[in-house]
């Protein structure tokens, strides 16, 4: 059995005074005062969010950083650019999804960051500790053909996020990147410890070749700006409101390949086979059904679904206990049927 990976959690000092202060100075009060940034650190959150109270008693959401990391720290840093620049480019493009307005952030240009943004009332569209992936509820309030316009309008921003916002193109380096963080942590433990039909160490060189063999693909096409980070639990969604969709935490947004979020989207979405083809075929008509949409969308699955298979791993295996409740008895055959549909998925990009 292979061990757990080893994840250093070292927060911001005196990080919990900072954020009473800041809270002070702001004259915002938490709705949960038993949520406090010291039960948030017990579970080793990245950040400390809560929804809170102004002083008019509006509910607005207040984020801070907790762990002393400057991956975060960017990260959180991106997302305050783009929801800065989203309330200027909802007024042009009028997109058909919603995100929470930005109101205010701080930054000591060291290691303290906060946000605070609009708060949305609704439900998040899934999970990945009891759906593991979309809800029912996201299947009955969002169609295919409208997510896949969703994503759409997420692409249709490049233009205006490129000319005002530096952001970060993910090419051959970031993909390889990922793909041999999962081939330690994921790839490597399956071939030796629980080996899937097909698997060994030549199929494993064939993920490898596949990605390095699209170099210049990448230079050419992982241009548009992309969510990056489109799990369940990013994206809310409102039955009543004219926009029901709401995308937000855009933390880890950049250029990409144009299939990436829908990649990600379409794997959430693995309980219901016939949204999940829909949606694929709205995705494909949109960008145009072509050998360049069918290799990003093979890059794209590849890389997204050895992710959300090494997940299944770790939780099917026990190997990051601390990270993630025990799983339940009565998920575990839940959670085989996903990773064995993933595998699949994988096997398919790779013909």
């Amino acid at each position: 059995m292979p061990k757990s990976p080893v994840n250093r959690y070292q927060v911001v000092p005196g990080v919990a005074d900072r954020i009473r202060a800041t809270l002070r100075d702001l004259r915002l009060t938490p709705i949960d005062p038993s949520y406090t940034p010291e039960s948030a650190m017990k579970h080793r959150a990245r950040y400390y969010m809560t929804p809170v109270h102004t002083p008019r008693r509006t509910v607005v959401w207040f984020k801070a950083t907790l762990q002393r990391d400057a991956h975060l720290r960017r990260a959180l840093r991106e997302e305050i650019r783009v929801q800065k620049l989203f309330v200027l480019y909802e007024r042009r493009a009028h997109p058909s999804f919603d995100s929470p307005s930005y109101i205010a952030h701080g930054d000591d240009r060291r290691s303290f960051l906060w946000l605070v943004r609009r708060y949305w009332e609704g439900m998040f569209a899934g999970d990945m500790s009891e759906w593991y992936g979309f809800s029912p509820a996201f299947f009955r309030a969002v169609k295919p053909a409208a997510m896949a316009k969703i994503l759409g309008d997420v692409r249709g921003m490049s233009a205006f996020m490129r000319r005002r916002n530096p952001l970060e193109s993910h090419q051959l380096g970031w993909y390889m990147l990922d793909f041999h963080y999962y081939e330690r942590e994921f790839l490597r433990p399956m071939v030796r410890n629980h080996p899937a039909p097909g698997w060994d160490r030549g199929r494993i060189d064939q993920v490898a070749e596949c990605f390095l063999s699209a170099r210049k693909f990448f230079n050419t096409n992982a241009r548009v700006f992309t969510h990056g980070d489109m799990y369940p639990t990013n994206i809310m969604i409102r039955s009543t409101a004219r926009r029901p969709v709401v995308l937000f935490d855009w933390e880890l947004s950049h250029l990409n390949l144009p299939t990436f979020d829908a990649v990600m989207v379409y794997l959430h979405a693995w309980r219901q086979p016939r949204w999940q083809r829909a949606f694929k075929a709205h995705t494909i008509s949109a960008l145009g059904d072509s050998p360049t949409t069918d290799r990003a969308w093979r890059l794209a699955m590849l890389s997204l679904a050895i992710r959300l298979a090494g997940f299944c791993y770790i939780r099917l295996h026990h190997l990051q206990p601390d990270r993630y409740p025990t799983l339940r008895r009565t998920d575990r055959p839940i959670l085989e049927r996903w990773y064995r549909s993933l595998l699949n998925e994988i096997d398919q990009s790779l013909t």
